[in-house]
């Protein structure tokens, strides 16, 4: 019963961390960047949004609609890691919750559970190298651009990269749960077999005794 309840617990945090990898990906708080000069503005870059704002003034976005060549260096990739890191994340706690107790598949058959069980882990494992590495990209050109000497703006890191690292390492951490799961589900099939194989000898013996 307890470790039903945990794995449960696991599978929806895994739907949080569903919901948070997306937040990370639309949101444009991945770096914000500001002149050195007294104009007030503050300008806030993400993956699909740019967006500006003045003081006293309401924030202005657009979508970078820019082909793939014209692209800033890297962008191109850390969107293909976050779309992939959206998708196995969607994977994840699906599989996670159709692996639970109370979901039947086929009859009810463990195999399949314990099988979609290491999926989700899997699954989860590379969400969050997906994530952590994209983020990761993009704190380095925020570290690159910060020292770059003769810039006129400043750079620093948006909150996006703080909460896209913590979403990763969660990531790994729910992918080590249901990896485990899987592990302790397979042991159970196996002592159970175990247990009805030699109940079946001990029974047939006592048929010719």
């Amino acid at each position: 019963m307890g470790s039903s309840v945990c794995f449960a617990v696991t599978v929806l945090v895994s739907v949080c961390l569903h919901y948070a990898i997306l937040m990370v990906t639309i949101a444009p708080q991945w770096r914000y960047t500001s002149p050195k000069n007294l104009d007030p503005v503050r300008e806030y870059k993400g993956l699909w949004l740019d967006c500006s704002r003045r003081m006293g003034q309401r924030t202005r976005c657009f979508v970078q609609n820019k082909s793939i060549f014209a692209m800033p260096e890297g962008l191109a990739a850390e969107r293909a890691l976050m779309v992939i890191a959206c998708v196995c994340s969607f994977i994840a706690s699906w599989s996670g919750f159709f692996s639970l107790d109370f979901v039947r598949i086929n009859g009810d058959v463990k195999s399949p559970k314990k099988g979609l069980k290491f999926a989700a882990g899997i699954m989860a494992f590379i969400a969050a190298l997906g994530c952590g590495i994209a983020v990761s990209m993009e704190a380095w050109r925020v570290f690159r651009f910060q020292y770059m000497p003769n810039r006129k703006d400043v750079h620093w890191f948006g909150p996006m990269i703080y909460l896209g690292w913590l979403v990763s390492f969660c990531c790994i951490l729910v992918s080590f749960a249901f990896i485990k799961a899987g592990c302790t589900a397979e042991s159970e099939e196996n002592d159970e077999n175990h247990f009805s194989t030699n109940y079946q000898m001990g029974h047939g013996k006592g048929e010719y005794v």
